[in-house]
């Protein structure tokens, strides 16, 4: 421990000054280590391979998503279990991730670890909410697009069925209006990159997202 013995007889020929300066300079360095770890750790528990660790998602929910329009599609391009499940602002996200860590007792003790647990323990999808709002001007486009009634297999639903006009599979996915929402985002985003790279400023957030995702590149390598 001669570094610990070095370092003290170092502090008390320092000023207070130095010391402050010193104690907020390791604090930083210990916050952007911290910061970093928890980005990239957050930014692993997102991807595939980890939502599908356990074999209770690969096996079920994994499986089922195989071969359907969010895993093969015209586009080409995929949606993992993140894109739609996992909200992408900081906060929300932190909260989920709190609340699957509990998740973890489920798996632990067997819940769910068999085809027919986890079957009993599933729910069916109806699509009855859709046809209703799908054109509706007063409601937003994310809950026309994504407004679904989920039912306990337990529950007759064959009087709901007949009376609704479900949406059959091969109808729209996505509302139009999310299509001209994004081209205009698309468009903003072009003239804040054509700014940026004419040195003219632009949209700082573009920019800190830009440089965020580099950050994520870099450690994927």
């Amino acid at each position: 421990m001669g570094w610990w013995t070095n370092l003290q007889q170092r502090c008390q020929t320092c000023s207070r000054v130095t010391l402050g300066a010193g104690v907020l300079l390791l604090t930083i360095v210990i916050g952007a280590v911290m910061l970093t770890a928890g980005a990239a750790g957050l930014a692993w528990t997102n991807t595939e391979t980890f939502c599908i660790g356990c074999h209770e998602m690969k096996d079920n929910v994994y499986a089922e998503f195989k071969g359907t329009i969010h895993d093969v599609n015209r586009s080409g391009v995929r949606a993992i279990c993140s894109n739609c499940h996992v909200p992408h602002e900081p906060w929300p996200l932190i909260k989920r991730k709190m609340r699957a860590s509990f998740e973890l007792w489920g798996h632990f003790t067997g819940v769910i670890d068999t085809k027919e647990k986890f079957e009993k323990k599933g729910y069916r999808v109806l699509d009855v909410f859709r046809p209703v709002f799908w054109n509706e001007p007063k409601v937003q486009w994310w809950y026309k697009q994504n407004m679904f009634l989920i039912v306990h297999p337990s529950v007759d639903t064959t009087e709901i069925e007949r009376r609704a006009n479900c949406m059959s599979s091969d109808q729209l996915l996505i509302h139009p209006e999310l299509y001209y929402e994004r081209i205009l985002e698309f468009e903003k985003k072009s003239l804040d990159f054509q700014r940026l790279s004419a040195g003219e400023g632009g949209n700082f957030n573009l920019y800190l997202k830009l440089l965020f995702r580099s950050f994520k590149k870099s450690l994927g390598r």
